[in-house]
């Protein structure tokens, strides 16, 4: 019988789902030294190394309601970071968020949405690239004046719910502004929240692919050994 997961390490010959538990055997490649991984089914284990860092975040209709729309250019890999201004947040801080920039200027679709429920893989644009330390899930978070880049289109702009919300003087003077050479530079305001940080370890499912599970043990076991709770 094969094995479910082989690292310079250790590997996991089997994992015994018979019970109410997920029973992790791990072998060590070198030595005699096993260590059984007890997980409960359905859960989601603590992190014993946990610092609060954000791991997924959810930015309120970004790319969707604010018009997002930089110049065109040849490199469609462009990335722009983003931190946050404000918190309601006690100790959070560092949190840097990136967004990914189309060849057209405008955003691109490229992270997986894995915030909303188990599996999901609805595209965003953008993701956590440094979770910094002290969030908690729930934690409000707001952008205060991003640069969105210009006003490239403006029956686009017309159409967007933040811009129907101006006045008839403010819809003039941009309508106007258009038509000159350079066009206005456009800011945004971003507001949302830390959905998951690494408070929480991976999860442990029912159904999940048994090389699924395997990955998953494998954060826990390597926390053990860094630990010196189980040497290989």
């Amino acid at each position: 019988m094969a094995n479910v997961w082989v690292g310079s390490e250790y590997y996991i010959p089997e994992i015994n789902q018979s019970g109410r538990t997920f029973d992790v055997t791990i072998k060590s490649t070198t030595t005699s030294n096993t260590y059984i991984y007890q997980a409960d089914k359905d859960v989601v284990p603590p992190n014993p190394e946990s610092v609060g860092a954000a791991k997924i975040v959810f930015l309120k209709g970004f790319g969707y309601s604010e018009l997002i729309e930089h110049p065109d250019s040849d490199d469609d890999s462009r990335r722009i970071r983003i931190s946050p201004n404000r918190t309601n947040s006690e100790n959070g801080k560092d949190l840097v968020v990136e967004y990914a920039v189309a060849a057209n200027g405008c955003v691109s679709y490229i992270y997986d949405d894995n915030f909303d429920s188990v599996g999901a893989a609805n595209a965003i644009p953008y993701h956590v690239v440094s979770g910094g330390t002290g969030w908690n899930s729930q934690d409000e978070i707001y952008f205060d004046n991003i640069d969105a880049g210009y006003y490239e289109n403006e029956k686009r702009q017309a159409n967007i719910p933040a811009f129907s919300e101006k006045t008839d003087a403010e819809k003039e003077a941009f309508f106007k502004s258009v038509d000159k050479e350079n066009k206005p530079n456009q800011r945004n305001n971003v507001e949302g929240y830390v959905i998951w940080t690494d408070v929480d370890g991976p999860a442990f499912f029912n159904g999940t692919p048994e090389v699924n599970l395997a990955s998953n043990a494998t954060f826990y076991v390597n926390c053990a050994i860094r630990a010196n709770t189980w040497i290989p």
